[in-house]
């Protein structure tokens, strides 16, 4: 656990449950809580009166003085406490902001060459120098600019605290050039160093401390820090109208008057509600604010299991051939399959096996059933693996024994019911695919003989480990399928290569007769009714006949014969007749020309109403009026009005009902489709399904940490000049750097996982979520739950940078840079990776094992004990070169792993014989060492092989041995046909 001392951020609650650590590193502490009894010097200021007696000797007689202090880290200490405790956001900026605006921050250049020195060489040079380069260093330092320096100490790093605690509070404490916890690492390094030289001039013998370790311990904060959030300190904001105006996670940088000025800016209004196509309703705006996030430190357990024996069980079946009887038995295996149709498919299966022993499930199998019992309360699991959670509030031995009693708990009841399904079903209908028979004789000689057979139990080697105390984030997740779900339906319909029927655009108000035989062509409609004609303007034909003529007609189709009238004529009056006339009679309507005496106008009828379709004739007759008597008339043909309504309504009901059938069709199909994409889903391996909800659930974790997934110019999809994707350099660099954080500083393979019920889902889901579909117990659960809690370790070393980011939303300890130096123990090489992807979780340590060894029955016989020896290794060592008992202590009944075989650590002495600075340990292993001891095995003065070796979990208790049946049977009368036990001898 030595890297705890990475923690750079913490809150008390914390400390009060890190072992030592509040003794790893150095804080922003109020006068209350520091001591000036013991270095009278920046120790006091920086490090808590337990941690400064350890120094106290080293400052007896320490060559400078220096100023009181000013205090001003004080004042602005209880100013900021008080905002926090008020929930004052403006107030918290006011008195961070207005304390810098004062007190500006400088860099060590601009304060002069001795701090700019003393700066650059213990910050980026110390742990790289030698301890000639490091005295060098020193002796360059003239005494009066020493001196000098330290007679305002005091004040400066004062100052210095403050300048810290206010960009800590305005969440630019990682991002500022002048870095002042960098300043303050250096004041430190700085002092330890002078009192390191005086205690060596004048002769003292307590061991040195290392000045690198000084330089690399943690700088905590104050806890209220850790509480300041606006996001839930304000009212809720206004819903924004743009998607991507509230980004910033931690709304701090800037001179902001309120929350809503920095999640709602000016120069975002107007933007595009959204940016994807979400359909129908519109896509709606992110949160703009981060939720928070509860963090802990427990214990992460884990059981392990092996197979150690085959063992046989109960008797199975017992057979009996009396003496001089021969006897046969006849195993047959068939097959049956019935396929008949008429609307669907209905596939009968049939299958019969003879003394055939039911399948049995493996033990992880079967306690997936025994939690499925609990379904609708909750369901668990953790990639594969299970767990169990240990109450926080017990002790750690009492939790480790609870842990411990919970799996064998488990397990019992997972055999237990494996042994009643095993002995009960004894015969199972499923589909095979062949016909077989098999016959069996046995044959009795003057003794009878029976054949005894046994079920076949593996004999199972149970042992719960602990991979010690780490960092947990604790993570509640809403509808954690939802976004899944919307996958699978965004992919079969992708799969899905017909197009949805476009609906008609025809209304009673836009349908043209004029367009019928497009209708027609473009619906493929049959029978489809032809429109009513619809004649044009009206017209005017006119007509002459003599008197008796008889003159046919024709009104166009579409038309009616509305009026006739007289346009000329003549009479010719037949004998000594005085008057004569002259008629046209045409459609129930007569114009007449009327010739009276002479000298005298005629009599005229000029016009009638008429009212005629279709074929007629027009009459000419003539009154005392001959043959050459003529009449010529002029008829109006009107057109008739025609009513569509009942031919629109038929073609609007054609047209529509020719797209309700193509619409059926495609639904069909799209149903088909999906049935068969369901059916593959539902053959999905159970780990695969397993690696899509810790995919989905990792997804969900991380959004929830506040990292967004809109990098989408990281890749150039379309770029010239031929349209591949290219990856933007620039882009991809800064964004993979954070995404490598996320992947880097959790553990997300020990993740753990626990789904709850299906009615905390948005009630329009429930129908489709109470109850799915899902063959696969944790699917189905994951596709049901209403929420769900997610417990991800962080990973070791890597606690400062998660913790950051929770404060800041910057990675990497706020600098945004993957470690790169192989020292860091945050520095991860491939290899690492590859081990943790197969689940190995070796810390490989510095230093070599060698066997101590013993002699044999004969003077050059040399053999293994069960200590080894280690050398080249300050692990058990503290910052001051002390033994750490501590450390020791949490190394004890760990596995160690020599030459690739696991060993129970028991113990860890420092070897009598070594003295500091070259310390090596004993370390004493619950077994003889097994791997060779010397180069040259023929050679008993032969020097030691040395092994590089690595500290896995620690041993929980004592292991423990259970019983899980198996589907074999066993004829158990051979004496020579023993079941194996492992390790085999071959």
């Amino acid at each position: 656990m030595q890297h705890l001392s990475r923690f750079s951020q913490t809150r008390n609650v914390d400390l009060g449950l890190s072992v030592g650590m509040e003794n790893r590193g150095w804080a922003l502490l109020h006068s209350k809580e520091a001591s000036f009894e013991y270095s009278h010097s920046i120790i006091d200021l920086l490090f808590r009166p337990q941690q400064s007696k350890y120094f106290e000797s080293y400052f007896s007689k320490f060559p400078f003085e220096s100023k009181d202090i000013v205090n001003k880290f004080d004042s602005l200490y209880d100013e900021l406490e008080k905002s926090v405790k008020e929930k004052s956001y403006d107030d918290i900026i006011k008195a961070a902001t207005g304390f810098l605006e004062k007190n500006s921050i400088k860099t060590p250049f601009e304060q002069g060459n001795f701090i700019a020195r003393v700066n650059a060489f213990y910050t980026h040079r110390l742990s790289r120098s030698s301890e000639s380069e490091r005295s060098n260093f020193f002796h360059s330092l003239s005494l009066k600019e020493q001196e000098q320096h330290f007679s305002t100490i005091m004040q400066r790093v004062d100052i210095l605290k403050a300048q810290s605690l206010a960009l800590a509070a305005t969440g630019d404490l990682w991002d500022h050039p002048a870095d002042p916890i960098s300043q303050i690492r250096s004041e430190i390094a700085l002092t330890l160093h002078v009192a390191q030289k005086n205690q060596k001039e004048s002769s003292r013998k307590d061991r040195v401390f290392d000045l690198s370790q000084a330089m690399s311990m943690a700088a905590y904060l104050p806890a209220f820090i850790f509480d300041i959030d606006p996001c839930t300190w304000t009212a809720e904001p206004e819903k924004p109208t743009q998607s991507d105006s509230a980004v910033a996670k931690n709304p701090k940088n800037g001179n902001k008057k309120t929350i809503d000025d920095y999640f709602f800016p000016a120069d975002l209004e107007g933007d595009p509600k959204c940016s994807c196509d979400c359909g129908d309703p519109e896509c709606k705006p992110t949160d703009p604010c981060c939720g928070k996030i509860n963090y802990y430190i427990t214990d992460v357990l884990e059981l392990r299991e092996k197979t150690v024996a085959y063992i046989p069980s109960s008797l199975a079946y017992i057979e009996n051939v009396a003496p001089g009887e021969t006897r046969e038995r006849v195993h047959q295996f068939s097959k049956n399959i019935e396929v008949y149709s008429e609307d669907e498919i209905t596939t009968t299966q049939l299958e019969e096996r003879d003394h055939q022993v039911t399948d049995s499930s493996k033990l992880q199998k079967e306690i997936k059933k025994q939690m499925q019992a609990s379904l609708d309360v909750e369901a668990k699991f953790n990639g594969g693996n299970y767990s169990v959670n240990t109450n926080a509030s017990a002790s750690r031995d009492v939790a480790e024994q609870s842990a411990r009693e919970k799996f064998k708990e488990i397990v019992t009841k997972a055999k237990e019911s494996i042994e009643t399904e095993s002995r009960s079903l004894r015969t199972r209908r499923v589909s095979t695919g062949t016909s077989e028979v098999n016959t069996h004789t046995q044959t009795a000689g003057e003794t009878a003989v029976v054949a005894k057979y046994f079920h076949v139990s593996d004999k199972k080697q149970g042992q719960v480990y602990s991979h010690g105390l780490h960092l947990m984030m604790d993570i509640l997740i809403p509808s954690p399928a939802l976004r899944f779900k919307e996958l699978q339906r965004r992919k079969a319909s992708a799969a899905f290569k017909l197009e949805a029927p476009r609906k008609p655009n025809v209304t009673l108000e836009n349908i043209d007769p004029a367009k019928h035989s497009s209708y027609i062509e473009f619906y493929e409609l049959a029978d489809a009714p032809s429109p009513p004609i619809v004649a044009g303007d009206v017209f005017y034909k006119t007509y002459q006949g003599n008197a008796g003529d008889i003159i046919s007609v024709n009104v166009p189709a579409g038309y009616k014969a509305t009026n006739m009238i007289l346009v000329d004529g003549d009479i010719n009056r037949s004998g000594a007749h005085t008057k004569g006339s002259i008629s046209c009679e045409f459609g129930g309507g007569t114009v007449t020309l009327w010739k009276a005496a002479t000298n005298k106008p005629p009599d005229i009828t000029m016009s009638s109403t008429i009212a005629l379709e279709g074929v007629a004739v027009a009459n000419f007759t003539g009154f005392q009026a001959n043959e050459k008597s003529w009449l010529k008339v002029k008829i109006t043909f009107t057109p008739i009005a025609v009513d569509l309504g009942p031919w629109k309504n038929d073609m609007i009901t054609l047209i529509m009902e020719n797209y309700k059938a193509e619409m059926q069709a495609y639904e069909d199909a799209l149903t088909e489709h999906e049935m068969q994409f369901k059916e593959k889903e539902q053959e999905m391996h159970p780990f695969t399904a397993e690696e899509h909800i810790r995919i989905q659930m990792k997804q969900s974790a991380i959004h929830m940490l506040c990292e967004k997934f809109d990098d989408d110019d990281v890749v150039n999809l379309m770029a010239e000049p031929c349209g591949y994707p290219e990856i933007n350099r620039k882009a991809a660099t800064k964004a993979t750097k954070r995404w490598h954080f996320f992947d880097r500083a959790f553990d997300w393979k020990r993740a753990e996982i626990i789904f709850y019920d299906y009615f905390r889902n948005p009630m329009c889901k429930w129908a489709e979520t109470f109850d799915p579909d899902e063959s696969n117990f944790m699917l189905k659960a994951f596709s049901r739950a209403g929420y769900a809690r997610i417990q991800i370790p962080v990973t070791l070393a890597m606690e400062y940078d998660v913790l950051t980011y929770l404060k800041t939303g910057k990675t990497w300890g706020g600098n945004g840079e993957p470690p790169s130096d192989p020292s860091d123990p945050r520095y991860t090489a491939v290899t690492f990776e590859l081990k943790h992807s197969y689940d190995c979780y070796q810390n490989d340590r510095d230093g070599v094992i060698t066997a101590i060894t013993r002699t044999g029955s004969t003077t050059n016989e040399v053999l293994a004990t069960d200590q080894v020896l280690l050398e080249g290794s300050n692990f058990y060592l503290d910052i001051l070169g002390n033994v750490s008992h501590q450390v020791i202590d949490l190394d004890r009944n760990h596995e160690i792993f020599i030459n690739g075989v696991v060993y129970r650590l028991l113990d860890i002495v420092q070897d009598p014989a070594s003295s500091a600075p070259n310390i090596n340990w004993i370390l004493t292993l619950d077994r003889i060492l097994e791997s060779p001891i010397l180069v040259d095995t023929s050679d008993p003065s032969s020097s030691l092989i040395e092994y590089k070796h690595a500290i896995g979990a620690k041993f929980i208790g004592d292991k423990f041995f259970f019983e899980l049946p198996t589907d074999l049977i066993w004829l158990g009368d051979g004496k020579d046909n023993c079941l194996p036990e492992y390790p085999i001898d071959c």
